[in-house]
């Protein structure tokens, strides 16, 4: 049975230790969940034996709510009190109780398993941009569901990331909690993350969740389906299904890539699908220098880029000190870029003739639209226009006459474009 994600249940938006959230939450009920393959588990069937049969489900849930994220630094906190009792054994499942703030819900786990084997579940916000600052998550809630109620407890946290934003890893136990011992029959199954956010503002703190649900099924016992968590046997077709699955992956890149043309030009210079930048008379520039020879798909690359002010100008303010991202456009449109998270900034000094290098990252990798974090397919074979791209917020721009100016805007710094070849 669905998890109907879009039924409003009052009693877990009234859950929420906010009145002015729970006011919101109330009748604000809307239900997003996209379901994608997860490339790197596709790319491990296309690489060898050990991958054939292998299959995983992800989920990504886009909701609005007015909700908090935590940095990973720490321990999570535990879940509320008050929603672990909304997913109880036997409780009906609870509904997406969304508010005002854009954030992603990602996870992914196995999917089939076997019978009385438990479940390695990863959750993960997807904070769209947003700084660890003022923010916090709960340790999530994950349960297993089925005819539209909870039939296991809990899953139990195992780790969570120092990264941000953190990745939680929990471990589901696939037995009845109304039968404790019992492995939960062969069957179809939902899995159900519920995940509590707090964000701190001043003095004031809100409360919001955010929830989401994939499908599971459990073999029976014995009955040789692989799944991630076990190695299966070698196949004599092993190698016909890992080019089916070469092809299958190369095709919806393809595909993915001409769905980015087909929306662009849009957002702003260098989000996915914007028109690059131009500028008669820019403050600042990147030297961009790439090695002269064909890229593989989804190749990582690094170095340096060159940042150097123009016209004889003296620049001073702060760029993120994880330095530039390499940026892949073809007909003008982005369609590969690197998510930045910008934990920390670095002074920015640039003398004329004089100019700083800054660190390089970049992949070739196809961005998505919506934009999400990281990369959903590998960049197809061809031709692209390589851009370093670096944002730059401005302090004081001296001019080649003399003349200052104090100054507090950010500007996007660019290079000029450097054709690279991927195979």
């Amino acid at each position: 049975m669905s998890i109907d994600l879009s039924a409003s249940l009052d009693d877990l938006a009234r859950s929420v230790h906010d009145d002015g959230a729970t006011a919101r939450l109330t009748g604000q009920v809307q239900h997003m969940v996209t379901r994608i393959r997860r490339r790197r588990t596709v790319r491990h069937a296309a690489t060898g034996a050990a991958g054939i049969g292998t299959a995983a489900a992800m989920a990504v849930g886009g909701m609005q709510l007015s909700g908090h994220l935590g940095d990973g630094r720490d321990a999570a906190p535990a879940a509320d009190p008050a929603l672990a009792a909304a997913v109880a054994c036997g409780t009906v499942v609870p509904g997406i109780t969304p508010t005002q703030e854009t954030v992603g819900l990602q996870w992914g786990h196995p999917d089939p398993v076997a019978e009385g084997e438990p479940v390695m579940v990863q959750v993960q916000i997807d904070p769209e941009g947003r700084s660890a600052t003022g923010y916090t998550v709960d340790a999530p809630l994950v349960v297993a569901v089925q005819d539209g109620r909870v039939v296991s407890d809990p899953a139990v946290q195992v780790t969570r990331s120092d990264a941000w934003p953190p990745v939680d890893e929990l471990e589901l136990d696939l037995t009845s909690c109304a039968d404790p011992g019992t492995p939960l029959a062969a069957g179809e199954y939902e899995l159900l993350v519920v995940q509590a956010t707090t964000r701190v503002d001043g003095q004031a703190t809100t409360r919001a969740v955010v929830t989401g649900a994939s499908s599971l099924t459990v073999t029976p016992a014995g009955s040789g389906q692989a799944s991630p968590t076990s190695s299966p046997s070698p196949s004599s077709d092993a190698p016909a299904d890992a080019a089916r699955a070469a092809a299958e992956l190369e095709a919806e890149a393809a595909a993915a890539l001409d769905a980015v043309l087909g929306q662009g030009p849009v957002g702003t210079f260098p989000s996915c699908g914007s028109e690059v930048l131009t500028e008669r008379d820019p403050l600042l520039e990147l030297q961009l220098t790439l090695e002269d020879r064909p890229y593989a798909s989804d190749e990582k690359v690094g170095g340096e880029a060159t940042l150097a002010a123009t016209a004889g100008r003296s620049v001073v303010g702060e760029a993120p000190a994880s330095g530039a991202t390499l940026v892949l456009t073809r007909a003008g449109v982005v369609v590969g870029s690197l998510f930045q998270d910008v934990e920390e900034l670095g002074k920015v000094d640039v003398r004329p003739g004089a100019g700083a290098a800054v660190p390089l990252t970049g992949q070739m990798a196809l961005c998505s639209l919506p934009s999400t974090e990281q990369p959903t397919h590998a960049l197809p074979a061809g031709t692209y226009e390589a851009y370093a791209v670096m944002d730059v917020m401005l302090s004081r721009v001296t001019e080649a006459d003399g003349s200052a100016e104090a100054r507090d805007d950010t500007v996007t710094v660019r290079s000029n474009p450097v054709t690279v070849t991927v195979r």
